[in-house]
């Protein structure tokens, strides 16, 4: 499901590249309309505030670091090379789909799908749809993940049930905890 939905996200942005009109950036932050968070400075710190919502299930992946084989390395690597990566994917697929569709028009449900939409991509629209059903299913299945060792942790220390310090005898991976 990751290729899949890491497939979309770099077809959008080599595709949609080609598109790009930058007459869409000029201004580079638009005038504020009157409100706090519509356009202008309030509206950079409103986008910034939703942005860090975006970057929230990174902390999951600390979870698993008892099953690490190095975890004081690999995790700080494993960490900060994934959001390395995100970060730049998030930058280039806002710079493409804003170059693609002006950004007034982007306050829409499927924003992506629109900046597929206004360029005669349509036939792309598909996959992206495809590419975020696969994105948020494999947000859960993380979040889950994470859950379980969460739960496993706790109930080592008896802040959680007894019945879920359970592991198995060749893992000692949670057994209980992630049912």
């Amino acid at each position: 499901m990751v290729v899949v939905k890491l497939a979309v996200v770099v077809g959008f942005i080599v595709i949609g590249a080609f598109y790009v009109d930058t007459s869409h950036w000029a201004p580079f932050i638009p005038e504020n309309k009157g409100e706090f968070g519509e356009y202008g400075w309030s509206g950079v710190l409103r986008g910034a505030g939703v942005v860090f919502f975006a970057y929230i299930g990174f902390d999951a992946v600390s979870t698993a670091a008892s099953e690490a084989k190095k975890p004081q390395t690999d995790m700080p690597i494993g960490i900060l090379g994934s959001l390395a990566i995100c970060t730049v994917l998030y930058i280039l697929v806002a710079a493409v789909l804003t170059g693609l569709v002006p950004y007034a028009d982007l306050n829409v449900p499927d924003p992506i799908a629109k900046g597929a939409d206004a360029v005669g991509m349509g036939w792309f629209s598909w996959p992206i749809k495809i590419g975020a059903i696969a994105g948020l299913t494999t947000v859960m299945l993380v979040l889950l993940y994470g859950q379980s060792r969460i739960f496993f942790t706790m109930s080592r220390t008896a802040c959680c049930r007894r019945c879920s310090r359970k592991s198995t005898r060749n893992t000692t991976r949670p057994m209980s905890a992630s049912t």
